[in-house]
Formats: C-alpha cells, structure tokens, sequence
C-alpha cells in the first residue's frame, strides 16, 4: 500500500522526492519547472513541490544530477557547454585530467604544495574535480575540493576569517567520501557566538579574538588530518578572490602548518587554485587598491602551472564528438574559423558550437556547419552582453588594465606608468597574450572586437 503523500505549506500536497529530481531532470520538466518560490519551495506546474533545503542536501544532489545524466543520454544528444564545470555524460568535453600538467600528479604523491592558476572558464574546476576523482579512486589519499568564494564578500578578519574556516567544514560535510563527511563533526569549528561581544574593543580587533582568527584555519586542518586514517590532499580553489589582510592571514596559517607538519599533522598535499598565480600576487590593501609592495608569504610551492588554450587538433576533436553523436559535420572551415576567432579559450570554443547548433540550426542535424555559421556565431557573442564578455568591460575599468590594453588596443605608445605586474596581471586573467617577438597582443580576436569598441565608445570610463 502506498505511504501518505508528503505535503508543503497550507496542506499542499507533494509528491515523493526521486520522482520529482527524475521530472526535474527530463526536458520537459526542466522547461517547466520554477526554481524557486516565496515561501521556500521548489515548485512546478504539476503542483509537486518539496523544501529546497531538503532537496539540495548531501546525497539528494547526486541523485538530481545522475537523474539528469541518465535522462539526458536517453532523450537527447549531449550539449557544448558553456556554464559551470561540465558534466560527463552531459557535455561534449575533452579529457578533463589529461588538460592538467602531469608534473602535477608527481606533487600530490609527493607531498608538495603548488599552485595551479588559469584565466576563468578555461576548464580549472572541471579539471582538478576529475583528478579529485582519480586519487580519492586510488585510495592512497583523502581528496578535498574547498571553494572560498563566499568569503571574498568580506575584506575584515573578524568576518572573512570565520566564513573561511566554515566553507572548510563545510566540503567535509559535504564531501562523498563518507570518512572525511564524518570528520567534519569531530574537528573544532569557529564559535562566533563564544566570541561575539569579545571581538571589538575600542573600534579595534581584540588580542584575545586576534590570536583566536590566527588559527581559526590551521587548527581544524590539523585536528582533521590527527582523524584520518591516510594522508589529505586539497584543493583550495578561487583562493585570489581573497584580498589584504585576510590573503595574508590565510596563506601564512597554511605556511605555518606546512612547516610543523613533521610535528603536527597537516594536510601533505595541497593546491591553490585561481585566476592569478598566487606566488607573484601582490597583497592588496583593499579590492579598488594598488599594491602592498610586498609579496604574498607563500614561498613553500614546489610548482605553479597553468592550464593551455585548446589546440587545432583540441577543437577538431571536441567538434568531432557532436559529428560522432549526431552526424552532423563541422567542416574544415568550421574548425579554421573557431581557432581564428578564439585561439582556443575553451569557453569561446563552446559558445560558437552552442549559438550555431541550438541558435542558428535550431537542433536541425541534418545541416553541415560552415565557416560561415562560425562566423555569424562570433559576431552576436561580440554583441551579446553575457557574463563573459560583461566581465571584459568591468575589466576594462581597473586602472592598471587600462594602463595595459588601451595602448595595446589602440595602437599607442605603451603607459609609461604600466608596471610588469600590470601586465602579469593581463596575461593571468587572460586578456592578453605574449607574441614571439615579445609585444602583446589581445589574447583572442573576440576580446580584441570587443574592448576595441568598448574603449571607442569610452565605456571604460
């Protein structure tokens, strides 16, 4: 017989979860389903709905997504994806692990720290979640991922520092691993409510809450790795998203906890992970700031890498998985022009694929792709204002990379004022890319048209 049905607010009724994850995940129900609701609930047409905080825990994710996996390979061709890490089985990609350095996978089993730095959307999560994968399947480590961009919303210690050691405690929890979940309840968290009423005297940071925000990450790192049963390898990403006092006060906890680990245990191998190599970064005092004049106090990495551009040969066999699957064939002339435009940034490599095949062709496999569909692709990208593109305009904004790209752009006399670091800046987050004669140039011909006719128009201001 059949169990009651669940019910929502007022009496709603509600249909069981799995149910709901697999209509959520099918196409239909995708294109019907509301996110979000007022009072809480997720919610479609057909009146089911469940509490969001429940339906997004631990364990009912990982359904919802391999509902989605499973219902997208049965109903449909796979997608070029072009928001959020790809999902094997749902996005055409290229071996995630195999973009990675392989000096890399020698620093894990080496014990080393190393920082692995790339502009955004050019694959870093996707690919350091599949090598996540292969140690925690090797079993020799534990494999966390930690992501710190919540924290960035904050530039003070007494707030940042806590949100930090949270996001920690957090991936444990969160974590599949069931031993690292499971630690996340025996290792000392944050106690704000201990704190509070202590953490300000005078309009200043107490002693006692300073010396306390000066181990608030070191300490749960090193009660967690006495826990476990092998050594724990993590992965710190979007960590340049922290600024000024709360960048140096993180790094130097790790560093600290790095050098003891002979004495104190502590995680054996770690990667930071962002759009700037964090070794050349220069403290910032706050966001809109110029330099500290100092370097970050991290000078323990055995190695920084970056992630390459896709090649020629990259694009073809990324294309080659939509002609495999559907049939349908990007022409030599197709692959030509996407490298012409994008010099194989990953992201743009997938956008023109995407506005081709979902805008221009309607689905329609039956058509070849041409150099000319590539072409019309990459002039709506110039003119539509998505994030990404959107971000190359706030980019324009900072002074030190119009310093850089104006006279690069125009084709002025370079800024006298314009540092090294201005341009080390340029060319970590990807705006500009290093020609064989030593001059700089705008790292694609997408973000070339682009700043081009935001700089035209005095956009940046």
């Amino acid at each position: 017989m059949a169990g009651p049905r669940a019910t929502g607010p007022a009496g709603k009724s509600r249909r069981p979860l799995e149910p709901f994850t697999a209509e959520l995940a099918s196409p239909s129900g995708t294109a019907r389903s509301r996110a979000w609701c007022r009072d809480g609930f997720l919610q479609n047409e057909f009146g089911c709905s469940c509490l969001a905080g429940i339906a997004f825990q631990r364990g009912i994710l990982d359904k919802y997504l391999q509902a989605k996996v499973d219902s997208m390979s049965q109903s449909s061709p796979k997608s070029f994806n072009i928001a959020g890490p790809c999902v094997p089985g749902v996005h055409y990609m290229l071996p995630a692990i195999e973009r990675i350095p392989a000096n890399v996978g020698h620093l894990t089993a080496t014990d080393s720290y190393f920082v692995l730095y790339a502009p955004r959307q050019s694959g870093k999560t996707t690919s350091i979640m599949a090598l996540l994968n292969e140690i925690n399947h090797e079993g020799q480590y534990y494999a966390l991922y930690c992501n710190f961009e919540s924290p960035q919303r904050f530039t003070d210690l007494e707030r940042t520092i806590p949100m930090v050691t949270e996001t920690i405690v957090s991936s444990l929890l969160n974590s599949p691993i069931k031993e690292l979940s499971r630690a996340s309840k025996r290792i000392p968290t944050f106690d704000s409510k201990l704190h509070k009423g202590l953490s300000i005297v005078g309009g200043k940071i107490s002693d006692d809450y300073f010396i306390t925000l000066t181990n608030a990450i070191s300490l749960p790192l090193q009660a967690l790795c006495r826990i476990l049963d092998k050594p724990l390898v993590i992965f710190i990403d979007e960590i340049d998203t922290l600024s000024g006092d709360v960048l140096v006060s993180c790094l130097s906890q790790l560093r600290e906890g790095y050098i003891q680990r002979d004495e104190v245990p502590f995680p054996s191998s770690m990667a930071l992970i962002g759009t700037r190599n964090i070794c050349d970064y220069r403290a910032r005092i706050r966001p809109d700031s110029e330099s500290l004049g100092t370097s970050v106090p991290f000078n323990i990495i055995k190695g920084a890498f970056t992630l390459p551009n896709f090649s020629r040969e990259d694009v073809a066999a990324l294309y080659g998985q939509h002609t495999g699957e559907t049939g349908q064939a990007f022409e030599d002339g197709a692959v030509e022009r996407a490298m012409f435009w994008t010099d194989g940034q990953p992201w743009l490599v997938n956008a023109l694929a995407h506005d081709v095949i979902a805008r221009q062709m309607g689905r329609d496999f039956m058509r070849p792709i041409t150099g000319d569909h590539v072409d019309l692709a990459a002039d709506r990208l110039k003119i539509d204002m998505n994030a990404h593109v959107g971000s190359l305009v706030a980019r324009l904004q900072e002074p030190r990379v119009k310093r850089v790209m104006v006279p690069i752009l125009t084709g002025g006399v370079p800024d006298d004022d314009a540092s090294f670091e201005d341009y080390n800046y340029c060319l970590d987050i990807g705006l500009i890319k290093r020609q064989p004669d030593g001059s700089h140039a705008p790292a694609n011909r997408i973000y070339g048209d682009v700043m081009v006719r935001c700089v035209e128009h005095g956009i940046p201001g």
